[in-house]
This record gives C-alpha cells, sequence and structure tokens, in this order.
C-alpha cells in the first residue's frame, strides 16, 4: 500500500466503520478475492455481516478454509462464507473457481477483487524479472478476475471493484513496479467503465493508503530509508476502516473510492497541479532526509 506523503489520515473519519453511520447494501451475493486475510478479509466480514452470502478467493486453501469458518461464525440474517481457492495469476484457475462459487450461490451482485503485491525498493535494485511478477499479480490478475467473473456478472449486472493504491494516484520513491502496475489497473477500470456500462455492471477502484495487514507488514522487510521516512509521516488505517470506506463509498456515485479525507484532498490537489504537488512531494522527501 502507500501513504499519503502530505498529511496525517483523520482519525475520526473511521470512529465506526462498520457501525450505523455506514449504510452497508445488503448485496445478496458477492465474491471477494484475496479473501483470507487484509483488506479482503476485512470486506468479506462486513458483508456477511450484513447479510450476504460472499464466495472468498485466495490461493492457499487452509487459511482461506479458516477465514471462511470465522467470518461465517459471525455472519447476521443469511450471510456465510464459503471458500474458493484460486490464484488470480492462473486464469484457468480463476476461470474455473468462478463458475464453482455460480453454481454454488447464483451469479454475483457485487465483486471485489483485493489480491496483490508490493516489494518497495529503489528502481536501480529491481530486475524485470521482479516488474514482471509485480505486473503478474496486480494487472494480470485484475485480468483474469475480470474476463472470469463478467459473464456472471451480466446475468444480473452488478459491480466490480478492483484495488489498485494511493501509489496509482500519486507516485512515490521505492514503488516504481508497484506504482506502474496500479497506475495500469486503475486505467484499466477506467475503460472497463466505458465497455461495461450497457451490460449493466459499475465498475469501481478502491485506492488505499498504507493499511496495517500482513501484505504491509511484508513491504516493510525491502522499504528503503526514504520509502519508511514517506511512510511514517502519513498515518496507517486498519483493513476494516478501509473496508468501510469501500461500503460507504459504493453507496455514492464516485468511481475513484480513496479512504480518508486528507488522501482524497491530495489527489484533489494532483488533478489541479500535478507541477506542486511533484515539488511538495520532493521537498517533503528532501526535509524527511534531514531529520533522519
Amino acid at each position: 500500500m502507500f501513504a499519503n506523503p502530505f498529511a496525517f489520515a483523520d482519525p475520526l473519519e473511521f470512529a465506526d466503520p462498520f457501525g450505523k453511520d455506514v449504510p452497508l447494501t445488503r448485496w445478496s451475493t458477492a465474491w471477494v478475492f484475496g479473501g483470507s486475510q487484509g483488506i479482503g478479509r476485512a470486506v468479506a466480514e462486513a458483508l456477511a455481516a450484513g447479510g450476504s452470502r460472499v464466495a472468498i478467493f485466495a490461493r492457499r486453501p487452509e487459511p482461506l478454509e479458516a477465514a471462511a469458518l470465522e467470518i461465517s461464525a459471525h455472519a447476521g440474517g443469511d450471510g456465510s462464507a464459503q471458500a474458493f481457492p484460486a490464484d488470480v495469476e492462473d486464469a484457468l484457475g480463476v476461470a474455473a473457481a468462478c463458475d464453482k462459487a455460480a453454481a454454488t450461490f447464483g451469479p454475483p451482485r457485487l465483486v471485489v477483487n483485493c489480491a496483490g503485491r508490493a516489494r518497495p525498493r529503489r528502481f536501480v535494485e529491481l530486475t524485470v524479472e521482479d516488474l514482471r511478477a509485480t505486473l503478474r499479480a496486480n494487472l494480470e490478475g485484475a485480468w483474469n478476475v475480470s474476463q472470469a467473473a463478467l459473464p456472471h456478472l451480466t446475468e444480473r449486472g452488478g459491480t466490480l471493484v478492483h484495488t489498485a493504491s494511493l501509489a496509482g494516484l500519486i507516485g512515490v520513491y521505492g514503488y516504481s513496479d508497484y506504482a506502474a502496475s496500479k497506475a495500469g489497473l486503475i486505467a484499466l477500470c477506467e475503460v472497463l467503465r466505458q465497455e461495461l456500462e450497457p451490460k449493466g455492471v459499475d465498475v469501481r477502484v478502491l485506492c488505499p493508503p498504507d493499511v496495517d495487514t500482513p501484505g504491509f507488514s511484508e513491504e516493510n522487510r525491502s522499504k528503503p530509508r526514504e520509502t519508511r521516512l514517506l511512510s511514517g509521516s502519513g498515518g496507517l488505517l486498519t483493513a476494516r476502516e478501509v473496508a468501510g470506506d469501500l461500503l460507504k463509498g459504493l453507496e455514492g456515485s464516485r468511481w475513484q473510492i480513496v479512504p480518508g479525507r486528507t488522501n482524497r484532498l491530495a489527489v484533489r490537489l494532483k488533478g489541479i497541479a500535478p507541477g506542486l504537488v511533484d515539488r511538495l512531494l520532493r521537498a517533503r522527501l528532501r526535509r524527511l532526509q534531514r531529520q533522519d
């Protein structure tokens, strides 16, 4: 994930992400990729608590099965969760898992893809193999999910959400391959919105900052010093907060859902004055380096 380099997140905005102030849509059936942990797990938990039947997908069967059992144990109403092992990088495997989920639950009304990877390092330390691995997980994986889910989504119409990153909108030191993959994913979602709207499919993209997840802990193992400095200056959200903001955002019309008020302001500023954002970001990096 990626922290807003300009300001701290506003903690008041996320006081109760699953509480009465966040209107959860009662999606009858939902699919969540990357549903065994992190943001995907939190989204699946919120949906099941709201009464949705949720199919969760991830690579490792054992953690996935355990997550499904725990989510079902805390589900509300008719809510439940069932595991469907699949690696988003395997197009045929994803298609087979989607077919199985559709046969079990019926066609989805909501598909949320949270699968991906980040291994921050300086550009000169990365190889083309690193780039290809990141593109396979973040961009090709989203492509595979889209193609596998689309035949089922168009049966009754629904919503497709891919998880990109604030890094896909505002690049930062140490995320060259990751930012490129997420910017590509945002562009893919923009095209899909145009092509799929006539078919009754609403496409959205989630662009979170740094989020306290197992994936974020993995990122910290390889972060350059400069990236750690920038990351440490921003707010760290929880997966539950991001899931709450996503479900709240789906009630509105914005197709790019950016958790956190200050993060949304940064994105708007980037759209209005990209040169100014670039200067501010580089100046903050220099200032943090002097303080270290």
